[in-house]
């Protein structure tokens, strides 16, 4: 990546400047950390607790590298990842590569590794060829520990470069990556979720667009819990990606939801006044049912602020059309249903898939390679719950029963409703997991083993490259 590519991309890393961080208003900018070279993504990572200062409180803040977030990554199909991960911490961690579609065994996207502390291990993975262009992140995924490391400040952007990136008009626009994230301070400095909302580790950023320009905005809800509900003063979105890459043509709207572990792409066109524009945060419904001790963000909360600056070479229109989505084709198998439930026990709350605990040493649900099927996901509590499944991405299933042209691998599910997806599960057989992204409730016992084998029928089905 060249000098000129860093300027105008204008990617924004909140970092800890000698492990303080401080909220306050600040410039984004900065290239990604970590980009592949000749085909190879390589870097060191270490995860660790750092002493900071969160909202004039001190914290002790779960770290990679020691950056809030941690370090962009970046890479293209076909690059292999080759990250050296110490763990520093008093406790058990691992890493979980949220979205790709890579090995869920051996240092893959392996969740049911255990790094001890003071142990490093190798991750090494291929991301195939085929593999979509998109947005993702990676962060801790240890059962019972998900919520306390990841709420702490464990998070990291990673980006696929493809197709999307390579449009003239995509390729015009200043992007930045934008991980949102809430915090509280709690007890003796401990680090959850709280009322401090920030992006990429900063209170209130400033992002800056040409009059004329695009502005291309990589959205991530990296929160433990808190449902992002976004609105730009005076300004639509137009929805570009999903989860898993690009959709076939912008959207626009008015208004963004983010379920936690949920991202989108969106492009904003300077097409206002010159001055300053408040990205603002609204409160959710779904977010709490009516739960006590569970309500949302403050109303009208900013997150950041868009400052037009100077005047772009030529006027940047939207693209007509972005890429390619085919629909999955009907199931043959029959339909899979999955229950979420919670439930106060003697011991505290339990949160439930089918009516079962997680228990890692139980397998519940064999699929097989080259399949395609069907899934149904009954919420049957007062609040809202974001299905995640590992490794496969899939299409979410209109009233109609037709896929729509986008690919996800987070469903939200509100509250007493029950949706459908469709997912092929192929190339990786092993064991993974799916469960409720409110990731407390995934440590809580929302959350699944699913075994993917190969057929015992069919060869790999073959791809074309």
């Amino acid at each position: 990546m060249t000098g000129s590519e860093v300027s105008r991309r204008g990617f924004l890393l909140g970092s800890l400047a000698g492990a303080t961080l401080r909220l306050r208003a600040q410039q984004p900018q900065g290239p990604p950390q970590f980009v592949s070279q000749g085909g190879l993504l390589q870097a060191d990572l270490e995860a660790r607790i750092d002493p900071g200062d969160l909202g004039g409180r001190r914290a002790n803040l779960y770290t990679f590298n020691g950056r809030l977030p941690g370090p962009l990554l970046e890479a293209r199909p076909g690059d292999t990842v080759r990250l050296n991960y110490t763990n520093r911490l008093p406790e058990i961690t691992n890493i979980h590569y949220h979205g790709l579609h890579v090995t869920p065994e051996g240092f893959g996207d392996n969740v049911f590794l255990e790094i001890e502390p003071g142990e490093t291990i190798p991750y090494e993975f291929r991301i195939p060829p085929w593999h979509l262009p998109g947005t993702y992140w990676y962060h801790p995924h240890v059962h019972a520990r998900t919520a306390r490391q990841l709420g702490g400040g464990m998070a990291g952007g990673l980006i696929v470069r493809g197709e999307l990136d390579d449009l003239p008009e995509i390729r015009a626009a200043r992007e930045y990556y934008l991980l949102l994230k809430d915090y509280g301070v709690y007890g003796n400095g401990a680090v959850s979720a709280g009322p401090l909302l920030t992006v990429n580790g900063a209170g209130n950023p400033r992002l800056s667009i040409e009059q004329g320009g695009l502005l291309r905005l990589r959205l991530l809800n990296a929160s433990i819990d808190l449902y992002f509900r976004m609105r730009l003063e005076e300004h639509p979105f137009y929805l570009i990606a999903t989860d898993g890459g690009g959709i076939p043509a912008p959207i626009g709207m008015t208004e963004l939801l983010l379920a936690p572990g949920e991202r989108m792409e969106v492009l904003v066109r300077g097409e206002r006044p010159p001055g300053s524009y408040r990205l603002l945060n609204f409160p959710y419904e779904g977010q709490s049912g009516g739960m006590p001790g569970m309500g949302p963000a403050a109303p009208g909360a900013v997150l950041a602020t868009v400052v037009y600056e100077g005047r772009a070479a030529r006027e940047l229109e939207l693209p007509n059309r972005l890429v390619d989505v085919r629909p999955l084709p009907p199931s043959r198998l029959p339909l899979r249903r999955f229950e979420l439930r919670s439930r106060e026990t003697p011991l505290g709350p339990a949160f439930q898939i089918n009516g079962q605990n997680f228990d890692h040493h139980r397998i519940d649900t064999r699929v097989r390679l080259d399949t395609i099927e069907d899934w149904e996901v009954v919420n049957s509590d007062p609040m809202d719950h974001p299905f995640h499944l590992h490794i496969n991405s899939f299409q979410i299933l209109g009233p109609d029963g037709q896929p729509e042209a986008a690919w996800r691998d987070i469903m939200n599910v509100p509250a007493g409703a029950r949706r459908r997806f469709r997912v092929r599960f192929e190339d990786y057989p092993g064991l993974t997991v799916y469960h409720c992204h409110r990731v407390a409730h995934g440590d809580l016992g929302m959350m699944g083993v699913l075994l993917m084998e190969p057929s015992p029928l069919l060869p790999p089905r073959a791809r074309v490259l």
